[in-house]
Parts: structure tokens; C-alpha cells; sequence
């Protein structure tokens, strides 16, 4: 003999499921801090630094520079470095820059013919010292900007305007390549 009918103990572990469910999600509070969090808030002019405030933005410096590139047999795009500009940190963040500052790219990229494939990680900067970076060495990850776009593909006609972070400072000479998937420079821009 049963001490409950089966239809009261199924609703019974409904219930007692739902309840743990909703008692162990945290609420989200507010943060009362200025210039932290993650990526809400952020933009181009005020990034999210992991908790870091930055100082005042460096001049951007425009460059407006367009290749038209083929990554591949069935794809053709124009890809534009539009400009860049350095975010340097107040010291005693979180996560300070390893390289000296980070360094916003602002890149479009515009489908012409079949899809294009694109991943933040096409671009690498290459450093006078021969030192190549893209955006995950250094501290560049904790950084994030409303405009960035992560991997994905661009259907033909469509156009994307991103923004890419770098851990680097800088320096006349410094050089930033588009790379294709097989990671072949296809277009190379000297900064």
C-alpha cells in the first residue's frame, strides 16, 4: 500500500524543483561603481576594463585604408582599417595592460561576392620587434566594447563595423595584418 496517490508525489518533486531552482539563481544587483562591469555600458568611448576605469581615450588616429582581399576561392570582400587609438589604465587595475596600453582598431568589412568568414582573431598585429599579437594575448581579453563583433559569417552585400583590442602600444612602424582562415596575409596595413 501506498502512503500518497502517484500523481501527488510526481507534483510534489515538480514543485520541490522548481522552488530549488528559483532559491539558488543569484539576483542581479546594481552595480554602484563607475566604469566597471562587463559589457554593459560599454562603448567605443567608454569600455568595460574588468572593473578598471581608463584614463582619457589617445587621439584616434585615422587611416581609412581599404584592400580588397580573397580569402578564399568563393569569397571576395573590401576590408577598411576606418582608425585606431589607444586606452591607456590608471594604474592599480585588475587587469592593466601587459604591453604598456591597449589599442582599439576599428575595422569594416563588406561581403562583395559569395560569404566571408570572419574572426577577430584574422587580425594580428605584427610589433617592430617582430612580435606578432592578436586579440587574446596579453590582457586584451578583459576588455570589452559594445562595438565588437565576435566570429561569424558576412552574407554577401552585408556590411559589419567592429571594434578589435589589442594589448599593445603603439609605435611608428607596427604593422596590422588581415590573415585568411589558412592564416595567409591578405591585406597589411603599416600604422
Amino acid at each position: 500500500m501506498r502512503p500518497y496517490p502517484p500523481r501527488l508525489g510526481v507534483i510534489a518533486l515538480a514543485a520541490a524543483l522548481a522552488l530549488t531552482g528559483t532559491a539558488c539563481v543569484p539576483k542581479k544587483k546594481k552595480s554602484r561603481k563607475r566604469g566597471g562591469g562587463a559589457t554593459a555600458g560599454a562603448s567605443p568611448s567608454r569600455p568595460a576594463l574588468g572593473g578598471a576605469r581608463p584614463m582619457a581615450a589617445g587621439p584616434v588616429t585615422k587611416v581609412g585604408k581599404a584592400f580588397v582581399i580573397k580569402p578564399d576561392s568563393t569569397s571576395k570582400a573590401i576590408v577598411s582599417l576606418d582608425s585606431y587609438r589607444t586606452l591607456p589604465v590608471r594604474s592599480g587595475t585588475a587587469f592593466p595592460p601587459e604591453n604598456g596600453a591597449f589599442t582599439v582598431f576599428s575595422i569594416r568589412i563588406k561581403a562583395l561576392r559569395g560569404t566571408v568568414h570572419y574572426n577577430p582573431l584574422y587580425l594580428k598585429l605584427r610589433t617592430l620587434d617582430g612580435t606578432v599579437l592578436d586579440s587574446t594575448d596579453g590582457n586584451a581579453p578583459y576588455v570589452r566594447l559594445a562595438s565588437e563583433t565576435g566570429p561569424g559569417d558576412i552574407p554577401q552585400g552585408r556590411l559589419i563595423s567592429t571594434a578589435i583590442v589589442m594589448d599593445a602600444r603603439m609605435r611608428p612602424g607596427t604593422r596590422l595584418h588581415y590573415t585568411s582562415v589558412l592564416r595567409q596575409v591578405v591585406a597589411t596595413w603599416r600604422l
